[in-house]
This record gives C-alpha cells, sequence and structure tokens, in this order.
C-alpha cells in the first residue's frame, strides 16, 4: 500500500489475533431458519435436500486448509481447525466472516441444484462465532455435545410431526402430548404410530461429518463430488475432496480410526513423513515393474515416482533417464502387491549432461540398454 499522510486511521484497528495452541471452532447458524423452511416447503420432519448445507460446508473446508473436521445438523455447522494453525494471522473477524460468507453464498448458489422446482423466495441468512478450546477433551466434548443435540432435537421433531400427520393433531396439541417427555416415552409414542425411531437414517440421527478425502479408510463414507458445470466452479470447489460420514463421533472408535484429526500440523507432517519412508523401503519383490521403451535410450535408472495426485499413497524418490535424441517416452505399468495396476505416462525433455551430473552427485546405479 502506498503511503499516505491518511495512513495513520490504520492504528484505530484492533489486533484480534486469538491464543495460539487452541483448536479453534468456527460455528454457523441458520438466522430464524424456522421461517425459512416453512417458506420454501421443506419436509417435515427431516428434508434431504436441505443437506444442501453439506454442500456449503464443503465450500468452507476449501477456503479452510486447516479444517481437520466439520460436523453439521439442521441448520448449523462446525468446523474445527488444528491448533496450531496460522491461516489469515488466527485473526477472529477474518475467520468469522470468510466462514459466513462462503456458507451463505454456495447455500445460494446451489439451491437450484437441490429444490430445483422451488424457486428462492428471499437470501437465507446465517450467523457465525469463534469459539477456542485448549485441549483434545474438551473439543471432543463440544462436538459430542453438538451430536447430542441432534439427537435429541431428531427424536423431538420425528415424534411432534408424526403426531400431526399421522394422528391428526394441530401443533399445539401435539407439543402439549410431548411436554415433559422423555427419550423412552417420545421412542413408545413413534412406535405406537408404527415407527421404529432405530430404523431412521443416521444421517439425521447422528449428523454428518465431513473430514478430508485422505483420510478415508477402504470404502467407507461417500466422497461429495459433483459435475461441475464450469472450470471455475471445479477450480474453487472441488480442489479438496471431502469425505461425508454419518457415525458416532461421542465414543471412543471414531477417534482411534481417524487419529490424525486432533493433531497439530507439525506431527501430520511428521507422519505423513514417516509413512512415505516406509512406503519407500519395501522390498523390491513387493512391485512388478514392466517398462515400455520407445527412442534410443542410453541408460535408465529405475527409481520411480508416483505423482501426487494419484489416487494410491505409495510414492518414490525419482524417475531418472537419458535418451541419445534427449526425449524420451515411458509408459510405466505398477502391479503392487494388492494386484492394482496405475497407468503413468511420461514425455520428458531434458538435456543428458545435467542427468548424469545429477546421478553422479546422488551416486545412482546406472542400467544400461
Amino acid at each position: 500500500m502506498a503511503k499516505s499522510r491518511f495512513e495513520y486511521v490504520r492504528d484505530f484497528e484492533e489486533s484480534d489475533a486469538v491464543m495460539k495452541q487452541c483448536f479453534i471452532v468456527l460455528r454457523i447458524d441458520g438466522s430464524n431458519f424456522h421461517r425459512f423452511s416453512d417458506k420454501h416447503g421443506f419436509v417435515k420432519p427431516n428434508d434431504e435436500r436441505a443437506l444442501l448445507a453439506n454442500r456449503a460446508a464443503h465450500g468452507v473446508m476449501q477456503i479452510m486448509p486447516d479444517c481437520t473436521i466439520a460436523y453439521g445438523q439442521s441448520d448449523e455447522y462446525s468446523f474445527v481447525l488444528r491448533p496450531d494453525t496460522t491461516v489469515h494471522g488466527r485473526r477472529r473477524q477474518k475467520l468469522v466472516s470468510l466462514a459466513v460468507s462462503k456458507f451463505t453464498a454456495v447455500y445460494q448458489f446451489y439451491w437450484a441444484h437441490f429444490f430445483p422446482e422451488t424457486a428462492l423466495l428471499y437470501p437465507p441468512a446465517f450467523d457465525g462465532r469463534l469459539v477456542l478450546y485448549p485441549s483434545d477433551k474438551i473439543l471432543r466434548d463440544y462436538l459430542a455435545w453438538r451430536q447430542v443435540d441432534c439427537h435429541i432435537n431428531n427424536l423431538y421433531n420425528t415424534t411432534f410431526h408424526s403426531l400431526i400427520q399421522k394422528q391428526g393433531l394441530t401443533a399445539s396439541e401435539s407439543e402439549k402430548r410431548l411436554s415433559k417427555t422423555l427419550s423412552k416415552e417420545k421412542n413408545e409414542i413413534l412406535f405406537q404410530l408404527g415407527i421404529n425411531y432405530n430404523d431412521e437414517k443416521d444421517i439425521f440421527k447422528k449428523g454428518s461429518v465431513l473430514i478430508g478425502a485422505e483420510n478415508r479408510k477402504e470404502n467407507e463414507g461417500e466422497i461429495d463430488l459433483w459435475e461441475a458445470q464450469s472450470s471455475e466452479e471445479s477450480k474453487h470447489l472441488q480442489k479438496r475432496q471431502v469425505l461425508v460420514l454419518h457415525v458416532d463421533i461421542i465414543k471412543d472408535p471414531f477417534w482411534q480410526r481417524y487419529p490424525n484429526l486432533l493433531l497439530p500440523l507439525e506431527e501430520v507432517k511428521k507422519a505423513r513423513k514417516r509413512q512415505l519412508q516406509t512406503d519407500c523401503n519395501k522390498k523390491n519383490n513387493e512391485y512388478l515393474f514392466i517398462l515400455v521403451f520407445y527412442h534410443a535410450l542410453v541408460f535408465v535408472i529405475l527409481d520411480f515416482n508416483i505423482i501426487r495426485k494419484s489416487k494410491t499413497q505409495k510414492r518414490a524418490n525419482a524417475l531418472y533417464y537419458c535418451s541419445s535424441s534427449r526425449q524420451a517416452h515411458l509408459n510405466m505399468k505398477i502391479l503392487d502387491s494388492d494386484h492394482r495396476s496405475i497407468q503413468l505416462y511420461f514425455h520428458i525433455s531434458i538435456r543428458p549432461r545435467a542427468l548424469r551430473q545429477l546421478g553422479a552427485a546422488c551416486h545412482l546405479p546406472y542400467h544400461q540398454f
């Protein structure tokens, strides 16, 4: 910024960077969403179209790279940033305003996709807040609190609307009928109406848990993917894949299954480095390399590299080769111990002298062809 005599006004800005080494939770809530859902004809007690909120949360995770987990239910979402994140200087107003504006914008952007037959009568509004949690235990208790709230609210709403829809009660009569009832009594009412609450979908009973797709175990959960309408949409909303789960996050098994979610960034980097070294140190007989060469290759060094974007997590150091024509095409097929094949194609133009110098410096063996 160019200096001027008016620059002194910046001294009136307050420094609002939040405390370090604490988990940052950004919580977003719908503002007056009861009215909004009524005006737009949401199906009661649960409308799967309202899962548009998951898409909006996906958008927030794109602009918050250190968001390790997000949890949502009804019209609210909580985003957890790692304790040592430095994104946007940990500034409170910056983080809250970005999260709320992105969530709201994506919610409106995809409205027609989720509600194709319902016009948006007026723009929805969301509010946001930032809360710090100093330990893993307190953070887990916060997320458990939100999931318990999801269960309580969903059980009440399911019973409330079932009384209206199946017994013909008015809203006030249904509210009076449920006054001071416990969960056991609500389940009994549902059973009398022919509804087993255990058969309700987990997405409504447990809410939605969003984590980075790199944490995926086997084929668990669903990766939130869709056909982008433009390259810009793909660039801004699909550059980070997100895994959507509907699971219990109150008990220990979830956190034991995904231990990296609560680690600081530095610990995550170290864990990834250890995994990389483990992959690179596997015995040679665990892999079968089939190489097909074109042009006149002089020598090849076979320390192959799997590109980061590959779906497999295996990597190695480098692919190093040279041809007399200074160009070479390499078609490499890798068959690992699980018999899953990957095709990689390379077309590299490089000077032989530079390659020889690199090989000598690294003491790499030459394989003459």
